[in-house]
């Protein structure tokens, strides 16, 4: 035993003595210091206690033993020429020796720990004699003692560097030493530094006392961007308000900033917290652990521009502005936050970049941001990604290294359902939407103009049900034009009452398709039954107005109508009033119309049937429809029943746009088909007995059913 344990003596001291022979001169002159940390298990006798040795590799020796207390054995070894100690106290638990060191010696030791070492070394112990088992010092192999080594050669400003703070592991340690942790069972080196990084402003300033700042802030909360873009040309005025104090705190409202003077040219970093609401001054961003929502890490390269514009005294000002004035595409901000930074001069292309890094909750998959700034010119942010790469860390951290300062911001471009729509097809599509519904509303309109005031005798049951469809898609198209510009105007009661009014006319117009193809098969019933049916139109009325009345009454008392943003793939944004929640708008919109439309198909498909056997059934004197105005007949009943909003159910994977564009058309020029459909129909039967005589017999209606509308009035 003794045999082995002098061999790993021989092994220690001679890889000290070769480390330091091997470094020569450039050891001496960084005047490194060996520090053997030795556990004990007893105390150590005053001999065995007593630093040895003059020659020039020992007097780097410095030995701490310890053992349930720490006890330096070389007083003058350990210490600095300051009287700083090298090792400020050693404790040990559960196999983890924890060191405390000063900041000021991390580059000036490396680290041994070993275990119960009971002897000193002496000048000739730097290597082992030809046919000696034990290094010189170690006269009798018995007692070496039971000694081995735990962990070598640790060097703190390699392991402490770049380290985080964690405020629980430093607590009652002061902020001017590290902790270094070295776990022997795992073989693990954790090192920490007490110092918190985090500081706030010295000072703290009222904007408003500062600069101008009327017009800044709306009543409603909007930051003016032509006003906000002021405020930051004027913040070096700040810094004659402050005195002394090297930072200061600027706030108005919501706004939120800070102020800090430049002295030295080194790299500045400043954090926003979400929590607290203010900005924090990052000492050292490696060492910060805090998940702040937002901060920025400004080079060197940028301080020293500053510097040298504002007479050697640079500083940084930062100002945080909520809900600043959207641009024309309406973009969607993430945290709807934007920041203006400003260092006194015109700082660009630099090849330093300038890192910032926006933290969110976790984003939807398949949503895109980009990084994206603004000159601070007009009354309008206009976003530009030009001079800014962005990187996605993970789904909540997003960088954007920048090559200039100015006013930032992260555009998000929101997936959309089965497939994100691009600018151009977003605009094709409303412009489309707008001509169709604009067309679509003045012949709806000429047609109720007609039916009301030009109309000479009584109308018929199918010419009431046509009119309340016709009125219904009227209200439809009007408050589908007005959607987004009520949206847009930022009013909350405006979009309320235009996302219910949209609604409602929408719910009625979906029951009013029913209402015309319940006509349709009694019609057929009626014609063969003579049964007439009590307080008809009554019952078609209440069920057509008044139940979706009831439906957006409710859904407005559960507050479901609020404002939508539809995104493109570039972050262009239009608004419009709606309703947000999935589920109620597949049960309520989806779900409805699926109903209907099942039921509009079926007598759709009876009708056709009908059409199919008169043409076979060759009557007397009765004429064969041709094949063009069964086909317009067919057509006619398309746009009457509401068949084209089935469309609708066609919107994934490949054909999702190929759908869109297909349903704008059919529907936004819906009342235009209608139109046409009443005008000519009105010519062909001109008086309204017309539908007394419609179906007398079973042959009459089999050839009356080609028109078979026409034979209704």
């Amino acid at each position: 035993m003794a045999v082995q344990l002098s061999y790993t003596w021989i092994f220690l001291w001679t890889t000290i003595a070769m480390s330091f022979a091997t470094q020569g001169t450039k050891a001496c002159l960084n005047h490194t210091k060996m520090v053997v940390i030795n556990e004990v298990s007893e105390p150590l006798t005053q001999q065995n206690s007593t630093c040895s040795g003059d020659c020039s590799v020992f007097s780097k020796l410095c030995i701490y033993n310890f053992n349930k207390k720490h006890a330096p054995a070389c007083n003058k070894s350990c210490h600095t020429e300051d009287d700083t100690p090298f090792i400020y106290n050693v404790t040990k638990m559960d196999d983890k020796y924890n060191l405390v060191l000063h900041k000021s010696i991390l580059h000036l030791v490396n680290i041994w720990i070993v275990r119960n070492w009971t002897w000193m070394p002496s000048c000739e112990a730097q290597a082992v004699p030809a046919g000696e088992t034990s290094p010189i010092g170690c006269n009798q192999a018995e007692n070496c003692g039971d000694s081995n080594l735990v962990m070598k050669n640790i060097s703190p400003s390699v392991e402490c560097k770049d380290k985080p703070y964690i405020e629980l592991k430093c607590e009652g340690t002061k902020p001017d030493y590290f902790i270094l942790t070295q776990d022997e069972a795992n073989n693990n080196t954790l090192c920490v530094t007490c110092e918190n990084p985090n500081k706030k402003p010295e000072a703290s300033v009222s904007l408003e006392n500062v600069t101008d700042t009327t017009g800044l802030v709306s009543k409603d909360g909007t930051v003016s961007a032509s006003k906000a873009s002021a405020v930051m040309e004027d913040m070096k005025s700040i810094l004659s308000k402050i005195g002394n104090a090297s930072s200061a705190a600027v706030s108005l409202g919501e706004i939120k900033g800070v102020v800090q003077r430049l002295k030295e040219k080194k790299r500045v970093s400043i954090a926003y917290s979400a929590e607290s609401k203010e900005m924090i001054l990052v000492s050292n961003p490696n060492a910060q652990k805090t998940q702040f929502s937002w901060s920025v890490d400004l080079p060197a390269e940028a301080v020293n521009i500053s510097q040298s514009a504002n007479d050697g005294e640079g500083f940084a000002s930062i100002l945080r502005f909520p809900k600043m004035t959207p641009d024309v595409k309406n973009s969607t901000i993430l945290n709807d936050a934007v920041y203006g930074i400003s260092m006194g001069a015109r700082i660009s292309n630099l090849t330093d970049k300038i890192n910032l890094r926006f933290k969110t909750e976790r984003l939807q998959a398949g949503t895109e941001v980009k990084c994206n700034s603004w000159e601070g010119v007009g009354d309008q942010p206009n976003w530009t990604g030009d001079g800014c790469v962005t990187i996605m860390c993970n789904d909540s951290t997003i960088t954007c290294e920048c090559s200039h300062l100015t006013f930032f911001a992260i555009l998000m471009s929101s997936p959309q359902p089965n497939g994100t729509i691009t600018d151009a097809d977003l605009n094709s599509l409303t412009y489309i939407s707008y001509i169709g519904c604009g067309l679509s509303m003045f012949f709806l309109g000429v047609a109720l103009f007609m039916h009301f005031l030009l109309r000479k005798g009584k109308s018929s049951q199918a010419i009431q049900i046509l009119m309340n469809l016709f009125l219904a898609l009227f209200l439809l198209d009007l408050t589908f034009l007005s959607n987004e510009w009520v949206a847009n105007t930022g009013s909350y009661p405006g979009c309320i009452i235009i996302a219910t009014l949209m609604h409602y006319s929408m719910l009625s117009t979906f029951t009013w398709f029913a209402m015309q193809a319940l006509h349709l098969y009694l019609a057929f019933v009626r014609a063969s039954n003579n049964k007439t049916y009590k307080n008809y139109m009554l019952k078609m009325c209440l069920s057509a107005w008044v139940c979706p009345a009831v439906v957006v009454i409710i859904l407005a008392c559960l507050n479901e109508y609020k404002l939508v943003t539809i995104t493109t793939t570039s972050g262009y944004g239009a608004h419009m009033c709606w309703i947000t929640n999935p589920m109620v708008h597949y049960v309520v919109n989806i779900g409805y119309y699926g109903v209907v439309f099942l039921f509009t198909l079926g007598i759709f498909f009876v009708i056709v049937q009908r059409i199919i056997m008169a043409r076979k059934l060759k009557v007397q004197d009765a004429k064969t429809p041709s094949t063009s105005k069964n086909l317009m007949t067919i057509m006619s009943l398309f746009a009457l029943l509401g068949l084209t909003w089935g469309v609708a159910f066609f919107s994934y994977g490949a054909m999702l746009i190929p759908s869109y564009y297909i349903f704008s058309i059919l529907n936004a020029f819906q009342g235009l088909f209608l139109f046409i459909y009443y005008y000519n129909s009105s010519k062909v039967l001109g008086e309204d007995s017309a539908a007394k005589s419609s179906f007398k017999d079973s042959t009459s209606s089999n050839t009356a059913i080609t028109n078979v509308y026409d034979n209704m009035h």
